[in-house]
C-alpha cells in the first residue's frame, strides 16, 4: 500500500508532482504519481483499486475536473481510497471563480474585483 497517490494531466504538474515526490521521500513517504503520459494507467485505475492491485491511503486528484474519460475513475477512488485531500464535492463549488469571489465579498473579506473575458476560442 502505498500512502500518496497522485494523478494529474496538465504539464504544467509535472514540476508539481516531482517536487511532492521529494519531499514524500524526505519524510519516509510512499507516493505513486500517474502523470499525462500514463493515460492508459488511468484508464486501468478502476480495475486496479477495485482489485486491490493498487492501494492508497489518500488521493491528491488533478485530472477529474477534465471530465469524460479523466473523470471515470471517480467512483472507484472515492470507494477504495480513504481520504481524497482534494474530495470531489467540495472542491466543485470553487471553479467558478466569479462566485468565489463574491462569496468572500459578500463575507467581508477582500477579494479582487474580476472582469470575465470570453476565451480566444469562444470568439472565433
Amino acid at each position: 500500500m502505498i500512502d500518496l497517490l497522485v494523478l494529474w494531466s496538465w504539464e504544467h504538474d509535472a514540476d508539481f508532482a516531482a517536487l511532492l515526490q521529494k519531499a514524500c521521500e524526505a519524510v519516509g513517504v510512499s507516493m505513486r504519481s500517474i502523470g499525462n503520459s500514463g493515460e492508459v494507467e488511468l484508464k486501468t485505475l478502476p480495475a486496479a483499486l477495485a482489485s486491490g492491485e493498487l492501494e492508497a491511503h489518500c488521493l491528491i486528484d488533478r485530472v477529474w475536473d477534465w471530465g469524460g474519460d479523466w473523470e471515470a475513475h471517480v467512483p472507484t477512488a472515492k470507494e477504495f481510497v480513504p481520504h481524497v485531500l482534494n474530495p470531489y464535492d467540495r472542491v466543485k463549488p470553487v471553479w467558478n471563480k466569479p462566485y468565489v469571489h463574491f462569496e468572500l465579498l459578500k463575507h467581508g473579506l477582500n477579494a479582487p474585483y474580476l472582469v470575465i473575458v470570453p476565451s480566444v476560442q469562444k470568439r472565433a
